[in-house]
Protein backbone atom coordinates (compact mmCIF):
# COMPACT_ATOMS: atom_id res chain seq x y z
CA UNK A 1 0.00 0.00 0.00
CA UNK A 2 1.72 3.06 -1.48
CA UNK A 3 0.26 6.65 -0.15
CA UNK A 4 1.49 9.11 -2.28
CA UNK A 5 2.23 12.36 -0.53
CA UNK A 6 0.99 15.66 -2.25
CA UNK A 7 3.78 18.36 -3.17
CA UNK A 8 4.29 21.78 -2.45
CA UNK A 9 2.84 22.94 -5.02
CA UNK A 10 -0.45 20.88 -4.66
CA UNK A 11 -0.88 21.42 -1.10
CA UNK A 12 -0.59 25.09 -1.58
CA UNK A 13 -3.13 24.99 -4.17
CA UNK A 14 -5.47 23.43 -2.35
CA UNK A 15 -5.13 25.65 0.84
CA UNK A 16 -4.99 29.12 -0.91
CA UNK A 17 -9.17 27.50 -2.61
CA UNK A 18 -9.90 27.08 0.56
CA UNK A 19 -8.80 30.36 1.48
CA UNK A 20 -10.80 32.03 -0.91
CA UNK A 21 -13.88 29.51 -0.13
CA UNK A 22 -13.86 31.08 3.64
CA UNK A 23 -13.56 34.70 1.76
CA UNK A 24 -16.06 34.21 0.22
CA UNK A 25 -18.54 32.86 2.87
CA UNK A 26 -17.40 35.73 5.11
CA UNK A 27 -18.28 38.60 2.87
CA UNK A 28 -21.78 37.00 2.75
CA UNK A 29 -22.34 37.02 6.23
CA UNK A 30 -20.73 40.58 6.50
CA UNK A 31 -23.56 41.63 3.42
CA UNK A 32 -26.43 39.83 5.58
CA UNK A 33 -25.96 41.26 9.08
CA UNK A 34 -26.95 44.96 9.47
CA UNK A 35 -24.41 47.57 10.35
CA UNK A 36 -23.22 48.56 13.74
CA UNK A 37 -25.12 51.84 13.46
CA UNK A 38 -28.36 49.63 12.95
CA UNK A 39 -27.73 48.10 16.15
CA UNK A 40 -27.26 50.61 18.43
CA UNK A 41 -30.03 52.74 17.28
CA UNK A 42 -32.38 49.87 17.80
CA UNK A 43 -30.85 49.13 21.26
CA UNK A 44 -31.37 53.39 21.84
CA UNK A 45 -35.16 53.00 20.67
CA UNK A 46 -35.88 50.22 22.58
CA UNK A 47 -34.15 51.64 26.12
CA UNK A 48 -36.17 54.79 25.36
CA UNK A 49 -39.49 52.87 24.80
CA UNK A 50 -39.43 50.88 27.92
CA UNK A 51 -38.27 54.24 29.92
CA UNK A 52 -41.72 56.27 28.39
CA UNK A 53 -43.73 53.00 29.56
CA UNK A 54 -42.45 52.64 32.80
CA UNK A 55 -43.18 56.39 33.25
CA UNK A 56 -46.36 56.28 32.22
CA UNK A 57 -47.51 53.05 34.50
CA UNK A 58 -45.84 55.44 37.38
CA UNK A 59 -43.29 53.28 38.05
CA UNK A 60 -40.93 55.84 37.80
CA UNK A 61 -40.75 59.64 39.46
CA UNK A 62 -41.36 62.04 37.69
CA UNK A 63 -38.63 63.37 35.67
CA UNK A 64 -37.98 66.64 34.05
CA UNK A 65 -36.59 65.38 30.77
CA UNK A 66 -40.07 63.73 29.53
CA UNK A 67 -42.48 65.77 27.99
CA UNK A 68 -45.40 67.75 30.00
CA UNK A 69 -47.89 66.50 28.30
CA UNK A 70 -46.94 62.98 28.85
CA UNK A 71 -49.67 61.87 30.86
CA UNK A 72 -49.26 58.79 33.64
CA UNK A 73 -51.44 55.92 33.25
CA UNK A 74 -54.98 57.55 35.05
CA UNK A 75 -55.46 54.53 37.67
CA UNK A 76 -52.76 53.95 40.33
CA UNK A 77 -53.43 51.62 43.07
CA UNK A 78 -51.05 51.81 45.99
CA UNK A 79 -52.07 48.80 47.86
CA UNK A 80 -54.50 46.18 46.57
CA UNK A 81 -55.70 43.30 49.44
CA UNK A 82 -56.73 40.79 46.82
CA UNK A 83 -58.60 38.70 49.57
CA UNK A 84 -60.67 41.28 50.62
CA UNK A 85 -60.95 43.56 47.86
CA UNK A 86 -59.75 46.47 49.69
CA UNK A 87 -58.11 49.21 48.44
CA UNK A 88 -56.44 51.78 50.63
CA UNK A 89 -55.84 54.33 48.29
CA UNK A 90 -56.84 54.64 44.63
CA UNK A 91 -55.91 57.51 42.28
CA UNK A 92 -58.17 58.44 38.78
CA UNK A 93 -58.56 61.35 36.70
CA UNK A 94 -61.82 59.74 35.01
CA UNK A 95 -64.12 56.96 36.71
CA UNK A 96 -66.35 55.46 33.98
CA UNK A 97 -69.03 52.79 35.10
CA UNK A 98 -70.36 50.45 31.69
CA UNK A 99 -73.50 47.84 31.37
CA UNK A 100 -73.24 44.66 29.97
CA UNK A 101 -73.18 46.03 26.38
CA UNK A 102 -70.61 48.44 27.40
CA UNK A 103 -72.09 51.35 27.38
CA UNK A 104 -70.81 54.27 29.23
CA UNK A 105 -73.68 54.97 31.93
CA UNK A 106 -72.23 56.88 34.50
CA UNK A 107 -69.16 58.93 34.79
CA UNK A 108 -67.06 60.83 37.84
CA UNK A 109 -64.44 63.44 36.84
CA UNK A 110 -62.93 66.20 37.67
CA UNK A 111 -64.15 68.72 35.32
CA UNK A 112 -62.51 72.20 35.18
CA UNK A 113 -65.12 75.32 34.44
CA UNK A 114 -64.58 77.84 31.82
CA UNK A 115 -65.13 81.27 32.49
CA UNK A 116 -67.00 82.41 29.25
CA UNK A 117 -65.98 86.37 30.79
CA UNK A 118 -62.13 85.84 30.69
CA UNK A 119 -61.45 82.78 28.47
CA UNK A 120 -59.76 80.93 31.46
CA UNK A 121 -60.05 77.36 32.70
CA UNK A 122 -61.22 77.38 37.08
CA UNK A 123 -60.03 75.01 39.27
CA UNK A 124 -61.25 71.02 38.85
CA UNK A 125 -64.33 70.17 40.28
CA UNK A 126 -65.94 66.46 40.36
CA UNK A 127 -68.83 65.94 38.23
CA UNK A 128 -71.46 62.96 38.62
CA UNK A 129 -72.67 62.67 34.88
CA UNK A 130 -75.46 59.65 34.23
CA UNK A 131 -75.86 58.25 30.83
CA UNK A 132 -79.13 56.84 29.62
CA UNK A 133 -79.17 53.25 27.60
CA UNK A 134 -78.59 55.49 23.77
CA UNK A 135 -75.12 57.25 25.64
CA UNK A 136 -77.20 60.63 25.72
CA UNK A 137 -76.73 62.77 29.22
CA UNK A 138 -79.87 62.01 31.22
CA UNK A 139 -78.96 64.21 34.24
CA UNK A 140 -75.72 65.70 35.71
CA UNK A 141 -74.54 66.45 39.39
CA UNK A 142 -72.04 69.37 40.16
CA UNK A 143 -71.09 70.84 42.69
CA UNK A 144 -73.13 73.67 44.43
CA UNK A 145 -71.55 77.17 43.75
CA UNK A 146 -70.29 78.99 46.13
CA UNK A 147 -71.14 82.48 46.69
Amino acid sequence: MTTTTPTTAERLDRLETEYRHLLARLEKLEKRRPSMLWEVLRQVVMVVAVVFLLHYMGFLPKMTFLPKDLERLPLRASTIDAKSGKVQKLEANELLLLDRDGTVRARLAMVAPRDKEKGKEGAPEPVLTFFDRKGLVAREVAPAEKP
